[in-house]
């Protein structure tokens, strides 16, 4: 019974590493929080993303490789004075609280990142 336990454990500690562990290094996520769709146009010192729109309560996502890059950085237009160009992720002093991942939030009061235990840690007010 213990084996099964310890297997079992093993099982659920490489499906989180999986879902957390991409391809290209690092997963950006933005979800945009706001009552009105969101402009969001990203770019590092090696890549220019298209810009794209986010519907309220929907995500922008999207991997990239942390040795291939040094920053990345998002400009965001959304309704009234909600916009601004905000600095993501840096190689040097990464902001984010996950090894594989930058989950971020869009709302009223500006740009917040969620950490592994949940809490939502508010990094940029709307300038």
């Amino acid at each position: 019974m213990a084996t099964r336990s310890v297997l079992c454990s093993a099982a659920v500690a490489l499906a989180v590493a999986l879902l957390f562990t991409t391809a290209e290094g690092y997963h950006m996520s933005i979800k945009n929080n706001l009552q009105d769709r969101l402009r969001i146009h990203c770019w590092s010192d090696r890549q220019n993303l298209a810009t794209t729109f986010v519907a309220p309560r929907n995500y922008y996502a999207f991997d990239f490789p942390t040795e291939k890059q040094s920053s990345w950085s998002c400009n965001f237009s959304g309704p009234g004075s909600y916009s601004g160009t905000f600095v993501m992720w840096t190689n040097r002093a990464i902001p984010c609280f996950s090894a594989y991942s930058c989950p971020w939030v869009v709302d009223d009061y500006g740009l917040s990142l969620i950490r592994h235990d949940g809490y939502v840690q508010h990094v940029y007010h709307w300038p």
